[in-house]
């Protein structure tokens, strides 16, 4: 996973530089920008959970069920000079919880791993991340009205692990529900992205952008009333949360240099 991500980091940097290069050939369209001061904006968009996180195998106990999802946000970027800026974000991660028939049809042992006849098998909250994030942004101009930003986040995460019930039946006889606990950890997060962003006017501009995320939590897992030994548990989850954002964000420019 070490080695994947910085892959992803690298590419990301040379592409970055790539595009720097091309846009800073771009003088005379550059020169023709009135370049933004403050602006603010509204982000949403499609969450890719990535590595562990979104894997659905039974047996794995690093498998996180994570699948597709949504994010929302609230940023802002104040430009200290032309290029260069800071910007924040305040946004919501959710993903959606796959792989919940491998457990409750048995298919990859629950039935077995209880030895039962049937497992109900019900989801407890959801996966998601709140993230508090800070970090500089550079932008360079392509044409008069069109921007390429390139920003890396920094800060806080709160993360949510979604939680489970199972009602075992076995002769007969159901025992009582017992629970995996929904569980939260706070850690370090980052996020790394780039975007298109087009002024469609004085105060407003659609930027469309792609960022990479990434969070380690390490969640302690409390099992409720489990008198069962069998089948599948965890009692803590560190896998890494990460991912891949494609957004839309609508920005309205404040002031102007």
């Amino acid at each position: 996973m070490k080695k994947q991500l910085l892959n992803i980091i690298t590419t990301t940097a040379v592409t970055c530089a790539l595009f720097i290069s091309i846009a800073h050939g771009q003088d005379i369209n550059q020169q023709t920008q009135v370049a933004p001061k403050f602006m603010i904006g509204f982000t949403g968009g499609v969450t890719m959970p990535m590595g562990n996180f979104a894997k659905t195998d039974y047996y794995n106990g690093a498998s996180g069920f994570a699948g597709t999802g949504g994010n929302f946000g609230f940023t802002a970027t104040y430009f200290i000079d032309k290029h260069w800026g800071i910007s924040e974000l305040f946004s919501y991660h959710q993903f959606n919880f796959v792989g919940a028939e491998n457990m409750a049809l048995g298919m990859q042992g629950f039935p077995d791993g209880f030895d039962c006849d049937s497992v109900n098998f019900k989801v407890m909250g959801n996966n998601h991340t709140f993230n508090f994030l800070i970090g500089p942004v550079y932008t360079t101009g392509i044409s008069k009205k069109l921007n390429l930003d390139f920003r890396l986040l920094v800060g806080f995460v709160n993360a949510n692990l979604a939680g489970n019930s199972f009602t075992i039946t076995d002769g007969g006889v159901t025992d009582p529900t017992f629970y995996q606990a929904v569980s939260w950890a706070n850690t370090f997060g980052s996020q790394l992205g780039a975007a298109l962003r087009y002024n469609i006017s004085k105060h407003v501009s659609l930027s469309a952008n792609v960022d990479f995320f990434y969070s380690k939590p390490d969640f302690e897992v409390n099992n409720i009333n489990r008198n069962n030994l069998a089948g599948r548990e965890i009692l803590s989850y560190d896998q890494p949360v990460e991912g891949i954002n494609g957004n839309l964000t609508l920005y309205y420019i404040l002031s102007r240099k």
